[in-house]
This record gives structure tokens, sequence and C-alpha cells, in this order.
């Protein structure tokens, strides 16, 4: 089921997620409907947070963007628990 994505300026785009244990209810409902959510807005990627859910997990499509398109034929993933182990000063 597609989801409202929620607008910049709400707090929970800015909250951590909690962890999503093994046997989550409701994993895989929730992973189609991120997908096609993601879909519908035409996205490359998207967050639980985006669609009101603090959780960490996201979904992420590059098989039809960019220059390296063969490259990432097939690049459909869903990414869970995932943390930021270092970050860089220098900005891209």
């Amino acid at each position: 089921m597609r989801k409202k994505i929620i607008a910049h300026g709400n707090s929970i785009l800015k909250e951590e997620g909690e962890w999503i244990e093994e046997g989550h209810e409701g994993l895989e409902q929730l992973i189609e409907d991120m997908f096609e959510t993601m879909d519908g807005a035409n996205g490359i990627g998207l967050a639980a947070q985006q669609i009101g859910l603090a959780l960490k997990i996201f979904v992420l499509d590059l098989s039809h963007h960019g220059d390296h398109t063969e490259s990432l034929k097939g690049f459909r993933k869903v990414f869970l628990n995932s943390e930021i182990l270092e970050e860089g000063k220098e900005k891209i």
C-alpha cells in the first residue's frame, strides 16, 4: 500500500530509528509498501521516517538511474539496522 510521504520539517525525520529485531511483525509488508511508495514518487530511496515510522530501515533502487545503469542493473535493495560508523569532515 502506498504511504503518504512526510514533508520536510516534521520532527520524525530527525529521529533515530529503532532496531528491527528478527521476526519483526509485518516486515515483509512494510518493505513492499516502502518500495511501492518510493516508486510512486519516482524516487531512488526511502527511509521509514519518511513514511512516519522511526525504524532502522531504508530501501534503495539505483537500477534505472545515473550513468552507470549497466553496473547497477538489478540494484534494488533493503537495508536493515544500518549504522554510520565514521563520518568525514569533507562535504560533497
